[in-house]
């Protein structure tokens, strides 16, 4: 069986988080959101494993590199900001490189949450078409299927209310279509 490795985006310490400030703390919710789903996967008996989410990005990174394989899959957990208070909706991010499964799995997670929360669905990004034009674990291809998640935008008032409103059918939706890709 495969193993899925959640990760919540950025480190909290201290109950503050390090990263997008809004209507929410990222790095806050992102870790609310990514133990939430653990559990209910545990519970279908999926593998699942989680970093302590104190470490610095270069620190998560080589922990993941050590530990997976090409056939598990990381699931990056974070949630969008914008300038303009207007900018909403879902997306995901996945390698330039990707794989057909990754695209397939990538779908189905922004259609999902989109949809749950009703909120835009702002589709799949490559990483090159985003400010930093690499991000991190989903930079390689070849080490496992790898998707980053943005949820919704912490700067938009009514994501983060659709979001809240909405937060546990979102952890089942999301855990439901992550068990369809690991068995």
């Amino acid at each position: 069986m495969k193993t899925i490795y959640l990760t919540a985006g950025h480190e909290v310490n201290d109950g503050k988080g390090t990263g997008a400030h809004g209507f929410m703390d990222e790095a806050v919710e992102a870790l609310k959101l990514r133990n939430d789903v653990a559990v209910v996967l545990k519970n279908k008996g999926i593998k699942v494993i989680t970093e302590k989410n104190t470490s610095k990005l270069s620190e998560v990174v080589s922990w993941l590199k050590s530990l997976v394989s090409s056939k598990d899959f990381i699931i990056d957990i974070h949630f969008n900001a914008s300038a303009n208070p207007k900018a909403s909706g879902a997306e995901v991010l996945i390698d330039d490189i990707s794989t057909p499964l990754e695209k397939m799995f990538s779908r189905e997670l922004v259609d999902t949450i989109s949809e749950t929360l009703k909120i835009k669905n702002r589709g799949i990004k490559l990483e090159s078409t985003t400010r930093h034009k690499r991000l991190a674990i989903i930079s390689d291809p070849n080490i496992a299927t790898n998707i980053l998640l943005e949820v919704c935008f912490v700067s938009n008032k009514s994501d983060v209310e659709l979001y809240k409103k909405n937060y546990n059918l979102l952890v089942n939706n999301l855990a439901n279509v992550i068990e369809k890709y690991v068995k």
